[in-house]
């Protein structure tokens, strides 16, 4: 079973994830039995095995590769964050709390949001450096809701908003950062934690994740999907390119939506009551951009780690080129 998950791009995560989906969908409450059974195959633990993941991440996060992970990862999340709370304003500005065709404000703000750090390790785990299998903890930060309901409270005028699900994050990353660094006895006993931890991991995300109810919003699903690679990837993989001098794949691997901003809209509504009327359609909709961003990004990812997109850019600028030469020539003849 695990050769044939590693056999798939991110599989560790995606198989376990969709199983799970299936029993959500198929036969909701079947482990809903309370005890052990109901903690391990329910996503009660969820926030265990992310903290245990963003543990074994800041065991891995040498003093000596922490500006390393800074300098790529960090500039790109400071970029993305950046991108998002000017796109959220925009929308809202714009398109008020209603959205256009369908998609609210809720919606693309939590999706433009969305970077799914179990996709992101999984990716970097298959075709990463080791930096960038460190940096899990960083990308963490980016799956909790501060943000999205940061830009969604200060546009709507809603007070403060909780940091605690940042600070809660942190404290595991620089607990294994401390003990990985000082203690490397520590550091060799919990190194396979990253690899244990990835089923469950995509087990619990998959509990969340009712199958019918994504595909019966498919539509507006895959509209929060095409603007969500449209905006934020090229963005990302250019600031990349530019500014961290590599090759793109980290935006890649952190441009897929996780499980956890099913929820977010809910979250929001409790803020803004006035809301509330956009939070069916809009977890419907992110239900469908997790399983098709799950699944694509992955495979962009492998794609790129092949050479194989880079080649597919290139010729496509190229046919461009030949098509532009093509148009000036024919205008010289006029």
């Amino acid at each position: 079973m695990i050769n044939i998950m590693k056999k798939v791009p991110a599989g560790t995560v995606l198989i376990p994830m969709f199983i799970s989906a299936l029993f959500t969908t198929f036969a909701p409450g079947l482990f809903n039995i309370g005890g052990v059974t109901q903690a391990v195959f329910t996503g009660e633990s969820l926030n265990f095995i992310v903290g245990m993941a963003c543990f074994a991440s800041g065991l891995i996060l040498d003093f000596k590769t922490l500006l390393k992970v800074f300098k790529k990862q960090g500039i790109l999340l400071l970029a993305k964050a950046i991108i998002c709370i000017v796109l959220g304003f925009i929308f809202i500005k714009i398109f008020g709390h209603d959205g256009i065709v369908g998609i609210s404000a809720v919606a693309f703000i939590t999706a433009i949001c969305a970077c799914n750090p179990a996709i992101y390790l999984s990716i970097m785990q298959d075709v990463g450096e080791e930096e960038d299998v460190a940096a899990f903890g960083l990308i963490g930060l980016m799956a909790v809701p501060v943000l999205p309901m940061f830009i969604y409270s200060i546009s709507a005028s809603s007070g403060a908003v909780n940091l605690m699900p940042i600070i809660s994050t942190l404290i595991p990353i620089i607990l294994g950062m401390l003990l990985g660094n000082f203690d490397k006895s520590v550091k060799e006993t919990f190194a396979p934690l990253f690899t244990i931890t990835m089923p469950y991991l995509g087990w619990q995300l998959g509990a969340s994740i009712n199958l019918k109810q994504a595909f019966q919003s498919a539509g507006g699903g895959l509209l929060i999907v095409v603007l969500y690679y449209a905006i934020m990837l090229p963005s990302l993989m250019s600031i990349e390119k530019k500014f961290v001098n590599s090759n793109g794949l980290s935006s890649i691997a952190m441009s897929s939506i996780p499980g956890l901003s099913i929820g977010i809209p809910a979250m929001i509504a409790v803020q803004n009551m006035s809301d509330s009327n956009f939070v069916a359609d809009a977890a419907s909709q992110l239900t469908f951009a997790v399983i098709f961003t799950s699944i694509v990004t992955p495979l962009l990812a492998k794609q790129l780690a092949s050479g194989n997109l880079n080649k597919i850019v290139n010729k496509s600028k190229r046919r461009q080129r030949r098509i532009n030469k093509e148009e000036m020539s024919n205008r010289n003849e006029l």
